[in-house]
């Protein structure tokens, strides 16, 4: 683990930047031409969307916990919680320090990556007074605690239209720039979004329950927290898992038109959060009690180790995916 720490500390250092107006020390995650805050020209710059900065909430909570803080509050302060579904921020270099107000968005991914980025901070530093910690809300100019912004994250899901398949598996659209754009089959419901709503769920009914001095909801919170993501979980399991595959499907929003099998790294990432296979025990980032079994846990990890990694890399999107009939891939492909 030390050892580990070492490498992400080592690349983070050798990019660190002061100066710019967001916060003390910028540990740049993008290099580019400037490009508009919003995402709607070329992507580049010097960038921290909140997606990328969740991968290593962990070591820059370590490395740089008041820098760390001090961007959880500008995304925090920044949510818009009165949109439907609500809105998350961007954290961009240029932008100026809390509480300077920006604009918020609804990057799809960004639900379960703020929560990542809040979770791995408090794991990391061991602060757990800034869960309870207010916050003024620059939208609607009322106090919102980190707690508060971990509950509306985890149930945002509410807000997107259920699939015909089941009410707990959510369709998030078709419009590419929502997802990360690994394939254009990679839209509708999303097994990715859905593990990260369901670990949401699960591990904040276990944070509830492991620290009971935070304030509840209500007194059937941690049941309701509990029942939902298990729900989740079970109809993810049912349909859109492939056994025997490793794969997910994505559903369609139309009944009449068949699932797509999609074999991406986001599912096995975000699926792996939540049923606890990437720390390699029962409990992991976003778990609680994820319904998997051992055979399926099997086989996504070969999945993984079969498609998904190779030559060096971690491939977004598996050569053998559908979306990739007729696409050569330059040096052939071994499994």
């Amino acid at each position: 683990i030390e050892r580990l720490y070492g490498w992400a500390s080592a690349a983070m250092v050798a990019l660190v930047r002061e100066g710019y107006p967001a916060s003390p020390r910028q540990f740049v995650i993008s290099e580019g031409p400037s490009n508009s805050f919003d995402g709607s020209t070329t992507m580049g710059g010097s960038g921290q969307f909140t997606w990328d900065l969740s991968f290593n909430a962990l070591s820059e909570s370590l490395l740089d916990p008041e820098t760390t803080r001090l961007i959880l509050r500008h995304i925090i302060a920044n949510s818009d919680f009165e949109t439907v579904p609500m809105s998350v921020p961007q954290a961009w270099d240029g932008y100026r320090a809390y509480p300077n107000t920006v604009g918020a968005g609804q990057y799809c991914f960004d639900y379960v990556a703020a929560f990542l980025f809040v979770q791995g901070y408090v794991t990391a530093t061991g602060d757990v007074d800034f869960l309870t910690t207010p916050i003024l809300n620059n939208h609607d100019g009322r106090d919102a605690t980190p707690l508060d912004f971990l509950r509306a994250i985890a149930w945002a899901w509410k807000a997107y239209p259920a699939s015909t398949e089941s009410p707990y598996l959510v369709d998030y659209g078709a419009n590419k720039r929502s997802f990360l754009e690994a394939a254009e089959t990679y839209i509708d419901v999303i097994a990715a979004l859905q593990a990260g709503n369901a670990g949401m769920l699960l591990s904040l009914a276990r944070l509830l329950e492991s620290v009971p001095s935070l304030p509840r909801k209500n007194a059937d919170e941690i049941a309701d927290l509990r029942s939902n993501g298990t729900r989740i979980a079970e109809d993810m399991m049912r349909y859109q898992f492939v056994p025997g595959v490793g794969a997910w499907k994505c559903l369609k929003a139309s009944p009449y038109v068949a699932p797509v099998e999609v074999r991406c790294i986001a599912d096995s990432v975000y699926v792996g959060l939540s049923a606890g296979l990437l720390a390699g025990h029962a409990h992991s980032a976003l778990d609680g009690a994820f319904p998997m079994s051992a055979a399926a846990r099997r086989d996504m990890v070969d999945l993984v180790f079969r498609e998904l990694l190779g030559n060096g890399w971690v491939r977004a999107l598996s050569p053998l995916d559908p979306s990739m009939a007729n696409i050569s891939c330059r040096g052939g492909f071994h499994g």
